[in-house]
């Protein structure tokens, strides 16, 4: 939804809670809630102190858990009469949620060496979570993943390419959001995207890696075999190879504004470039039954479904990560890492900015690559013009 989307200044955190949505929620619903609305929304109010601390283990612990609850789900619904299928789309969100996770979260901070930082542990948990989800191998991603780390929106970034390939400059937002909807129900698209996973897999992976794939598939064959295609197709396979394709694209055209200037230090691009995404709206303005039970469903069928598919995880936060990329302890709890560096004023950075609701994120990406001229060249800034 249409909400906000601001600079955050650290004189001023707290002190105008109507301005802010999470503060809002911070002041005005109970003490008890607010770390699953910290979740919900990717966001921690500025006096709220985390219950717990995740590690990167018991994050990936949870997330087995969940994915295996999803699956099962899926695989009884199958079973079940044709009204019960309307429940699909429960398990669907949950498990490409956790397998996007796998993806944006546990490999990516493996790249980094960030879990365990033991190197053949790390190895290890992207390798297999890899395999698992059936997309590049770490040893594939890292390098590239490191060049857009350093060459952020310009050529040589691999993401940047990707958004190049898609949406050129120069357009309306309303061709951006019609090229992005062609996208998620393109059947061309996402089998030219599993085209590229099963090269990944099969062809310029290591024999190791493609071992690993042909016992996977084996494994998979083994399963029609006792429970049914359709069981496997419903329960796995579509989340896996659509889904979750899907999934990263809503991601990745969110993740980054995608345009560069040229005349900017390092920083100040990574900050510009990048904002944080958090969900929710502010609270009714009246405490009326009808606007409270409003909220609440806004907040559970669109808020908290847009979490789990555009940035789940510590997306959110994203913008922290690019300025503390190798955050072993404190991206597990990135909302609160994020809360805490913006409270110590984000010593040598500019200032943090965030936005509210998944239509303003998707906006503010579009409008930027809207406000270029039609002959600019995504990741050369220099054809960017004034």
């Amino acid at each position: 939804m249409n909400t906000l989307q601001k600079q955050v200044d650290p004189k001023n955190l707290g002190l105008r809670a109507d301005e802010d949505i999470r503060e809002q929620m911070w002041h005005r619903l109970p003490r008890w809630l607010q770390p699953i609305l910290t979740e919900v929304t990717g966001k921690a109010a500025m006096h709220e102190t985390a219950p717990w601390r995740w590690t990167w283990w018991s994050r990936l612990a949870v997330s087995f858990f969940w994915l295996t609850v999803a699956t099962l789900a899926s695989a009884w619904l199958v079973q079940q009469s044709p009204l019960w299928w309307l429940l699909f789309p429960i398990p669907w969100v949950v498990a490409t949620s956790v397998m996007q996770t796998f993806q944006t979260g546990y490999l990516h901070h493996a790249s980094h060496r960030a879990l365990s930082g033991k190197r053949w542990l790390d190895r290890f948990v992207g390798e297999a979570l890899s395999v698992l989800i059936f997309i590049r191998p770490l040893a594939e991603y890292q390098p590239e993943h490191m060049l857009h780390h350093g060459r952020l929106a310009l050529t040589e970034d691999v993401d940047l390419r990707f958004i190049a390939n898609f949406f050129e400059p120069g357009k309306s937002r309303h061709f951006y959001w019609a090229q992005l909807w062609c996208m998620i129900f393109s059947p061309v698209f996402h089998a030219q995207w599993l085209a590229n996973r099963l090269q990944a897999n099969f062809v310029t992976a290591s024999l190791l890696r493609r071992a690993a794939a042909a016992a996977y598939v084996g494994g998979l064959a083994i399963l029609v075999i006792y429970v049914g295609i359709w069981t496997v197709f419903f329960a796995w396979l579509l989340p896996i190879f659509v889904l979750l394709q899907a999934s990263l694209l809503l991601e990745v055209v969110t993740e980054h504004t995608w345009v560069r200037r040229d005349n900017e230090n390092a920083r100040l691009s990574i900050a510009n470039l990048t904002h944080g995404r958090f969900f929710g709206e502010p609270l009714p303005s009246r405490d009326s039954v009808v606007a409270w039970a409003g909220w609440w469903l806004r907040l559970g069928l669109i808020h908290l479904p847009s979490r789990m598919l555009v940035a789940p995880g510590d997306l959110a936060n994203h913008d922290f990560h690019h300025r503390h990329p190798v955050a072993q302890e404190q991206w597990p709890n990135a909302a609160y890492a994020r809360r805490d560096d913006l409270l110590q004023s984000h010593e040598g950075w500019p200032a943090y900015s965030e936005t509210w609701g998944v239509f303003v994120m998707f906006n503010k990406t579009f409008a930027g690559l809207s406000q270029l001229p039609c002959d600019a060249k995504l990741g050369h800034p220099e054809t960017y013009g004034k």
